[in-house]
């Protein structure tokens, strides 16, 4: 095949996927696709938590040599969730039923003064909400404390 001929194909396949891609247009269904990332949405469910637990672990220790982490020896604080209402996410309902670690948003152990601060005790009970996730990618459940700041972060600072 010559030059003319094949820029002729060329320019005749070009022309025709044009005036296709027009007609897809047309008849193209609306695809909803998987959401990756945020916003979510969660189901809230109040209630309190109660400090079952307040140890140095291994690991809680070893913080302290983490490059770029706390520079202090945490402590591994155990909380048990409870709530007065149903939980509607059955997967869910476990988590009313075990203890959870609590830790600052950055994943750190709370530090001594952090525990005094916040006036951390054995038995001790918090205002906590649970959020469940109901939309989205995000953890699927999140404990809110309404008089813990967990992102204070202020024992590194010193």
């Amino acid at each position: 095949m010559n030059k003319i001929g094949t820029t002729a194909i060329l320019i005749l396949l070009l022309g025709l996927s044009i005036s296709g891609i027009g007609c897809l247009e047309d008849d193209k269904e609306e695809v909803e696709l998987p959401r990756i990332g945020g916003p979510c949405v969660y189901s809230s469910y109040p209630g309190v938590a109660k400090i079952t637990r307040i140890e140095k672990t291994d690991a809680s220790r070893e913080q302290v040599e983490t490059i770029g982490g706390p520079g202090y020896e945490g402590y591994e604080v155990w909380f048990a969730f409870k709530t007065d209402q149903e939980i509607k996410e059955k997967w869910a309902r476990d988590t009313v039923e075990r203890e959870h670690l609590f830790q600052l948003d950055n994943s750190w152990y709370p530090g001594p003064q952090y525990l005094e601060k916040y006036g951390f005790k054995v038995n001790k009970t918090y205002d906590c909400t649970l959020n469940v996730i109901t939309k989205g990618t995000c953890s699927p459940t999140v404990f809110k404390f309404s008089k813990i700041n967990t992102h204070d972060y202020f024992e590194s600072e010193r």
